[in-house]
């Protein structure tokens, strides 16, 4: 069976967001950005730059196992407003046919 998901995640764009993925070098500015009432309601709170970095590595190296697909959200102005994810990803289901 052929993999459904390789590590070169693409671009997503539409007309007001486009998504790239994430990339180690954006973490810092990722923290500047983050709000403490966003990691409210999260399983894990992010509280310094330190924390940012290792969440990114990690994301980052979940899609090096092929098991996310990590993105930063860019508005179409191309200003950063956050991340999103894809998780658990299974590629032993298979859609083809």
């Amino acid at each position: 069976m052929s993999k459904l998901v390789s590590i070169e995640t693409p671009v997503v764009e539409s007309e007001s967001i486009i998504l790239r993925p994430l990339q180690q070098e954006i973490a810092r500015y990722l923290f500047s950005i983050s709000s403490p009432k966003v990691w409210a309601y999260m399983f894990g709170k992010i509280k310094s730059e330190i924390e940012m970095e290792k969440h990114v590595s990690k994301n980052i190296q979940l899609r090096n196992q092929i098991k996310a697909l990590p993105f930063v959200v860019f508005k179409d102005t191309y200003e950063i407003t956050g991340t999103i994810s894809i998780y658990e990803i299974n590629q032993s289901i298979s859609c083809v046919k």
